[in-house]
């Protein structure tokens, strides 16, 4: 039979409480039927387990009466088993992820905080509510013979169909006189503009929404569509019927010109400004003056100067008239929250007054923002 190595020190405990019976503390050989196996503490004291006829756990140690250290927990990984939409959108199905853990206990899902403003988990299905990307967590706890899983994530771009938010342009034109307006749509990612039942010499900037053109001679009205489109759909405003007639006096135009910055390079996280400076020239002034400008999805709106609003990823600054020889200024402040390029669009327009150089009414700037 195995053997105590010193029978002085060794004290049995059954649950923590010392025993005199069973296999006897006394005992300097073991008998049958007890059967010894030596194990190592956590902290390297020497134990031994002696299992009964009876399947009772006992304890020989060599210090103080405690309860056994628990047994190693075992590995496990969790992996999705559901494809995450390539692109999902705000008027789209929502998305019920599945998983499976190598344990074979169940997954859980949640929404990463980064995450609370784009999309929501109800009933095992990801809805989605805004504009950005969706970061859906996939946990397994683990138990008394699993350790907890590493997190794994998906990650879900949510886009919005386009939407004019800019759509009046002037129903009259002049022969010979510039002619234009700039469309304004919302839209995640940022949409690209175009003409349909336009005459030739009529052009739109597909960045910008810069409609321009000049009426050739024996023109007297012309018509056209503007279409704005991304990945998540098609918007179309119009169609406009401009009535051409013979040039206005000079004393009805006014030149609305817009100047426009933003800081070259940028941090994730970092908050940052945008200043636009909108002139008019004259001579005349300049009515229902209307300011905007567009960021990417991955800009978080911050501030708005001078009773600017915003919707989704556009900024607008109402209606107001204009001096000539006079100019206001706005900012905006942004919040980037992805490294890599960002363009951001401006424009402004007057929507009753002729406008003789619409080139100057729109910029575009591209800042670096880094990490």
């Amino acid at each position: 039979a195995p053997q105590v190595t010193d029978p002085t020190t060794v004290t049995v405990y059954r649950n923590g409480t010392a025993i005199s019976s069973g296999c006897a503390s006394s005992l300097v050989a073991i008998p049958t039927p007890c059967v010894v196996d030596r194990f190592l503490y956590a902290d390297g004291d020497v134990g031994i387990i002696v299992n009964t006829v009876a399947a009772s756990d006992w304890t020989f140690s060599t210090g103080p009466a405690r309860p056994l250290d628990p047994p190693a927990r075992l590995p496990q990984t969790v992996a999705f088993t559901s494809a995450a939409p390539v692109a999902a959108v705000l008027t789209g199905p929502d998305y019920t992820p599945t998983a499976t853990s190598t344990s074979g206990l169940p997954v859980s899902f949640g929404i990463d905080a980064s995450s609370a403003a784009v999309c929501s988990l109800a009933a095992g299905a990801v809805h989605f509510t805004s504009p950005g990307v969706c970061v859906l967590n996939a946990n397994q706890a683990g138990d008394a013979t699993y350790l907890a899983a590493a997190q794994v994530q998906q990650s879900i771009p949510v886009n919005d169909v386009p939407r004019f938010v800019l759509a009046s342009p002037p129903l009259s034109a002049s022969v010979g006189q510039p002619y234009g307006y700039t469309f304004q749509s919302s839209g995640t990612p940022l949409p690209a503009y175009g003409l349909t039942g336009a005459p030739a010499w009529l052009t739109i900037n597909s960045v910008t929404g810069a409609v321009t053109g000049t009426p050739p001679t024996a023109t007297s009205a012309f018509s056209y569509r503007v279409t704005a489109t991304n990945v998540a759909g098609l918007a179309v405003a119009g169609p406009f019927t401009v009535t051409v007639t013979a040039p206005p006096p000079a004393s009805n135009k006014a030149d609305v010109s817009l100047v426009f910055s933003c800081p070259p390079t940028v941090k994730v996280g970092v908050n940052a400004t945008c200043t636009l400076t909108v002139r008019n020239a004259g001579p005349a002034t300049a009515a229902s003056v209307i300011t905007a400008l567009t960021l990417p999805i991955s800009v978080s709106v911050v501030s708005i100067s001078s009773n600017g609003s915003s919707y989704r990823n556009l900024v607008t600054w109402p209606a107001s008239s204009m001096a000539p020889n006079s100019s206001t200024t706005y900012t905006v402040g942004y919040k980037p929250s992805v490294a890599g390029t960002l363009p951001i669009a401006a424009a402004v327009a007057s929507t009753s007054n002729p406008d003789p150089n619409y080139l100057n009414n729109v910029a575009l700037v591209t800042e670096t923002v880094t990490r």
